[in-house]
């Protein structure tokens, strides 16, 4: 197992299979939000490497991806990223405040 994947390894009561998630920023925040368990800094996940990193979790054996941020929908390949994630067959659970979700992303994310 990759030391990417050891250290994305969340341990799930329910299942023996792993879940993960992606550990690098998405994007900044939009608010400082006090609850936010992400802790700030400026690096942000290139689309070219987010997609390595699902495809070392997938060859790893992991079942799902957490995305988050900052504010990941402020990430300018999110949908494209969603998609990635969701055509290798991850369970995918996303971190966000809302306050950017509009009927159109809604749509988009209704329809994954």
């Amino acid at each position: 197992m990759s030391s990417l994947a050891r250290s994305a390894s969340m341990v799930s009561l329910y299942t023996t299979r792993p879940l993960s998630m992606i550990a690098a920023r998405l994007a900044r925040p939009r608010q400082k939000c006090r609850f936010c368990s992400n802790p700030p800094n400026e690096n942000i996940l290139t689309f070219e490497k987010a997609k390595s990193m699902l495809d070392d979790l997938k060859q790893n054996g992991f079942t799902g991806v957490i995305l988050t941020g900052g504010e990941p929908t402020l990430y300018p390949h999110f949908a494209a990223l969603l998609t990635e994630a969701k055509r290798r067959g991850f369970v995918v659970h996303l971190q966000t405040n809302g306050t950017l979700l509009d009927a159109d992303w809604a749509g988009f994310l209704a329809a994954q």
